[in-house]
Protein backbone atom coordinates (compact mmCIF):
# COMPACT_ATOMS: atom_id res chain seq x y z
CA UNK A 1 0.00 0.00 0.00
CA UNK A 2 1.46 3.59 -1.12
CA UNK A 3 1.27 6.19 0.95
CA UNK A 4 -1.04 7.61 -1.25
CA UNK A 5 -3.67 5.46 -0.27
CA UNK A 6 -2.75 6.14 3.06
CA UNK A 7 -3.76 10.25 2.95
CA UNK A 8 -6.69 9.06 0.69
CA UNK A 9 -8.31 7.02 3.84
CA UNK A 10 -7.09 9.74 5.79
CA UNK A 11 -9.31 12.34 3.94
CA UNK A 12 -12.53 10.05 4.14
CA UNK A 13 -11.45 9.99 7.96
CA UNK A 14 -11.53 13.60 8.53
CA UNK A 15 -10.10 13.46 11.67
CA UNK A 16 -7.12 15.79 13.42
CA UNK A 17 -4.22 13.17 14.71
CA UNK A 18 -1.10 13.26 16.45
CA UNK A 19 1.87 10.86 15.65
CA UNK A 20 0.86 7.91 17.94
CA UNK A 21 -3.11 8.20 17.04
CA UNK A 22 -2.10 8.23 12.98
CA UNK A 23 -0.16 4.66 14.04
CA UNK A 24 -3.19 3.09 16.31
CA UNK A 25 -6.11 4.30 13.45
CA UNK A 26 -3.85 3.34 10.75
CA UNK A 27 -2.72 0.11 12.21
CA UNK A 28 -6.63 -0.94 13.07
CA UNK A 29 -7.81 0.01 9.61
CA UNK A 30 -4.85 -2.06 7.82
CA UNK A 31 -4.16 -4.70 10.20
CA UNK A 32 -1.81 -6.26 7.12
CA UNK A 33 0.15 -3.62 6.51
CA UNK A 34 3.66 -2.75 7.45
CA UNK A 35 3.11 0.53 9.52
CA UNK A 36 5.82 1.66 11.95
CA UNK A 37 6.20 4.39 13.84
CA UNK A 38 9.07 5.34 11.32
CA UNK A 39 6.89 5.20 8.35
CA UNK A 40 4.07 7.54 9.86
CA UNK A 41 6.55 9.83 10.60
CA UNK A 42 7.92 9.97 6.50
CA UNK A 43 4.04 10.70 5.93
CA UNK A 44 3.68 13.04 8.72
CA UNK A 45 6.39 14.83 7.04
CA UNK A 46 5.21 14.62 3.58
CA UNK A 47 2.07 15.54 4.64
CA UNK A 48 2.99 18.86 6.09
CA UNK A 49 6.05 19.41 3.58
CA UNK A 50 4.56 18.35 0.40
CA UNK A 51 3.47 20.75 -1.95
CA UNK A 52 0.92 17.96 -3.18
CA UNK A 53 -0.54 17.87 0.10
CA UNK A 54 -3.05 20.06 1.74
CA UNK A 55 -3.50 19.39 5.40
CA UNK A 56 -4.42 21.68 7.94
CA UNK A 57 -2.23 21.56 11.64
CA UNK A 58 -3.41 22.22 14.94
CA UNK A 59 -0.24 22.64 17.44
CA UNK A 60 -1.40 21.31 20.78
CA UNK A 61 1.51 22.15 22.59
CA UNK A 62 5.21 23.74 21.27
CA UNK A 63 6.18 20.23 19.73
CA UNK A 64 2.43 18.46 19.25
CA UNK A 65 0.85 18.71 15.75
CA UNK A 66 -2.38 17.35 15.23
CA UNK A 67 -2.77 16.73 11.42
CA UNK A 68 -5.60 16.53 9.46
CA UNK A 69 -5.54 15.98 5.69
CA UNK A 70 -7.41 17.90 3.46
CA UNK A 71 -6.81 17.32 -0.28
CA UNK A 72 -3.67 15.48 -2.03
CA UNK A 73 -3.12 15.96 -5.97
CA UNK A 74 -2.40 12.87 -8.06
CA UNK A 75 0.55 13.67 -8.97
CA UNK A 76 1.53 12.84 -5.56
CA UNK A 77 0.72 8.55 -6.68
CA UNK A 78 4.79 9.50 -8.68
CA UNK A 79 6.75 9.88 -5.59
CA UNK A 80 4.55 7.57 -3.22
CA UNK A 81 5.31 3.50 -4.72
CA UNK A 82 4.91 1.01 -2.42
CA UNK A 83 8.29 -0.48 -1.35
CA UNK A 84 9.67 -3.90 -2.35
CA UNK A 85 8.54 -6.30 -0.16
CA UNK A 86 12.67 -7.86 0.28
CA UNK A 87 13.81 -4.44 0.48
CA UNK A 88 12.33 -4.21 4.44
CA UNK A 89 15.27 -6.82 5.84
CA UNK A 90 17.86 -5.65 2.78
CA UNK A 91 20.96 -3.44 3.99
CA UNK A 92 21.23 -0.84 1.61
CA UNK A 93 24.36 -1.97 -1.00
CA UNK A 94 24.58 1.48 -2.88
CA UNK A 95 28.71 1.73 -2.68
CA UNK A 96 28.65 -1.27 -4.68
CA UNK A 97 27.35 0.00 -7.61
CA UNK A 98 30.67 1.68 -8.46
CA UNK A 99 33.06 -1.25 -8.02
CA UNK A 100 34.12 -3.79 -10.76
CA UNK A 101 32.38 -7.03 -10.49
CA UNK A 102 34.79 -8.80 -9.49
CA UNK A 103 35.22 -6.44 -6.33
CA UNK A 104 31.44 -6.94 -5.54
CA UNK A 105 31.67 -10.53 -5.69
CA UNK A 106 34.89 -10.70 -3.29
CA UNK A 107 32.88 -8.43 -0.85
CA UNK A 108 29.35 -10.22 -1.26
CA UNK A 109 31.20 -13.29 -0.14
CA UNK A 110 33.31 -11.88 2.93
CA UNK A 111 29.56 -11.02 3.74
CA UNK A 112 28.02 -14.34 3.46
CA UNK A 113 31.04 -16.13 5.30
CA UNK A 114 30.43 -13.29 7.71
CA UNK A 115 26.98 -14.26 8.51
CA UNK A 116 27.42 -18.32 8.29
CA UNK A 117 30.76 -17.36 10.85
CA UNK A 118 29.17 -15.23 13.15
CA UNK A 119 27.09 -17.28 15.22
CA UNK A 120 30.01 -19.51 15.83
CA UNK A 121 32.68 -17.17 17.00
CA UNK A 122 30.61 -13.64 17.55
CA UNK A 123 33.83 -12.83 15.23
CA UNK A 124 34.00 -11.41 11.59
CA UNK A 125 37.13 -12.34 9.27
CA UNK A 126 38.35 -9.54 6.73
Amino acid sequence: MTNYELLQYLIADGGFYIRDEHITLLRKAFPNENITPSRISALRCSITQSKYVTAEIVYIRSNIRALKVLAVDPQYQTYARARPKESFQKITDSYLRSEPPEVVRHILLVQQFNKLLAPVTHQRAY
